[in-house]
């Protein structure tokens, strides 16, 4: 079951932040890093694991001056660098989000809070900003319809790369067969298992770095 809405921030007035485990996938992004932990932790958010996939920068230094936990993943790709975070994970919830500094952390709480509701996974679908280009869009917009075409469901923002999971859900999702993204794949197993997704709009910044 698939559910698109905005929400109200006074519909529930108190959050637990402690129960979320942000999970941070890193490659040579010294240039975001910093910025993404920051802006985390000014939401009020201290779970924060940043999963290094051998970076030769210096991710690793800046996250570890910022106090967070960092560790090395097993494998190599996203997906693999999920599954090793996930290992740590001791919160009902997870949130992903990539640490370009493209996904704000001001839109946390509004996922979080969605998925309270009784929602398995909620995704941030990317509808303004100007971090993607007008290839981009294009591809991601033709993915999605693929996938939609597909399961039979009508996603936004299939491949969007901030999201929050039950972890429970996750922790299934992770552990059966690789796909084009790790994103359709949680997606998709959660959509097979007659689960639940939501969306919510946010917006997405320009990435600081070299694009992978």
């Amino acid at each position: 079951m698939v559910e698109g809405s905005s929400i109200s921030n006074s519909k529930i007035n108190d959050i637990d932040r402690d129960a979320v485990t942000i999970i941070i996938p890193t490659l040579n992004e010294e240039e975001g890093i910093g910025l993404v932990i920051d802006e985390v932790r000014s939401m009020g958010y201290k779970n924060i694991i940043v999963v290094d996939g051998g970076s030769s920068d210096r991710t690793v230094e800046i996250a570890r001056s910022k106090g967070v936990k960092v560790i090395f993943q097993k494998g190599k790709g996203k997906a693999d660098a999920i599954i090793t975070g996930l290992k740590h994970v001791k919160t009902p919830y997870a949130l992903v989000m990539d640490g370009d500094y493209t996904y704000p952390a001001k839109h946390i709480d509004e996922l979080y809070r969605k998925i309270l509701e009784g929602y398995d996974e909620v995704i941030g679908v990317r509808t303004s900003g100007k971090g993607m280009g007008p290839i981009y869009k294009f591809g991601n917009k033709v993915l999605t319809s693929f996938f939609n075409m597909l399961l039979g469901v009508k996603l936004r923002d299939v491949l969007s790369g901030m999201y929050i999971v039950r972890v429970d859900r996750l922790r299934d999702a992770l552990f059966e067969t690789r796909g084009f993204s790790i994103e359709s794949e949680i997606a998709t197993h959660i959509i097979g298992t007659s689960g639940k997704i939501a969306e919510i709009p946010i917006t997405y910044r320009k990435r600081l770095g070299k694009k992978k």
